[in-house]
């Protein structure tokens, strides 16, 4: 019996978005699709919905003429995000980022320090020299606690937004020195090989997941005006 995905199913959803919005032409290694597979589909799970039918994943892993996105169009990209970072904590104060959601949840001033330390982590793949030393940031790391006032190590607003500027400047310097070919090159990512590109996209994806969330930690601080 054949298994159909759910036209609801939020998984299929970002697969979908990746398929049709982050692929182009050329070479996408078997391990992107391999990955992608086994991070958002159940085994047994043969279609994946697409907007308009139905196609079979089987049938998408077989297929190899299809590129990442250009270092060109990251620089665009990085672009943007880098003037929407800006643009959500216009006008906030140190205190504003300290506001804790409710129940739970991490505070602006955590997920700035955690952009920030992402924009390290890009960096270092994309073998660039991070402008700040990756060390003092531990507190702002992966399932790090909550930063509260007066916390030891907490980083000024100010400086948090300085040094994202200095990253993103490193990030766009390193990337306009590269090419299709340097996105292609195969490197190491634990017990099994991607290609730089996929690598990029991954952490990209990570990066922009934590820019979306300063647009409700600004209005967490009393400012409801719609900067995006």
């Amino acid at each position: 019996m054949t298994v159909i995905a759910s036209r609801k199913c939020p998984p299929c959803d970002v697969a979908i978005s990746c398929l049709k919005g982050l692929l182009r032409k050329k070479t996408l290694a078997m391990t992107a699709w391999e990955e992608l597979s086994e991070l958002w589909f159940e085994p047994k799970i043969k279609w994946l919905p697409k907007l308009d039918n139905y196609c079979r994943i089987n049938d998408l892993l077989s297929l190899k003429e299809f590129t990442l996105l250009s270092p060109q169009d990251f620089i665009r990209m990085f672009t943007i995000e880098n003037n929407l970072i800006q643009s959500q904590t216009e006008g906030l104060s140190q205190a504003d980022t300290l506001i804790q959601p409710q129940p739970s949840g991490n505070c602006m001033n955590w997920v700035l320090g955690h952009i920030l330390e992402s924009q390290v982590s890009l960096l270092t793949v994309l073998g660039g020299i991070s402008p700040i030393d990756p060390a003092g940031l531990a507190i702002y790391q992966r399932e790090s606690d909550p930063i509260t006032t007066g916390q030891p190590g907490v980083l000024p607003l100010e400086y948090l937004l300085e040094q994202i500027n200095a990253v993103h400047a490193a990030l766009v310097a390193c990337l306009a020195e590269m090419s299709d070919a340097d996105f292609s090159r195969e490197i190491q990512q634990g017990e099994r090989k991607v290609t730089l590109g996929w690598r990029l996209l991954f952490l990209h994806f990570h990066y922009t997941y934590h820019v979306g969330q300063l647009e409700l930690l600004r209005q967490l601080a009393g400012r409801s005006e719609k900067v995006v």
